[in-house]
């Protein structure tokens, strides 16, 4: 858990979604279900969300989002 009491998981989930992007999480575990719905009652600060962008090396493992038109 992180200092916020959150998940790594919860942390990047609301950071993408603090982008605009689609996050489509996948569980069969009931517990993990709801930790990854548990991400609207929360923001990233600027500061967290200035380090967490600055972490992009611009690998891509498929497709790149950012050369979508």
């Amino acid at each position: 858990m992180l200092k916020a009491g959150r998940t790594p998981a919860q942390v990047m989930s609301r950071w993408a979604v603090q982008h605009g992007l689609i996050v489509l999480p996948k569980s069969v575990t009931p517990a993990r279900i709801a930790e990854n719905g548990a991400i609207f009652d929360f923001a990233l600060d600027a500061d967290t969300m200035r380090t967490l962008d600055g972490l992009d090396v611009g690998f891509r493992a498929s497709w790149d989002p950012t050369d979508v038109p």
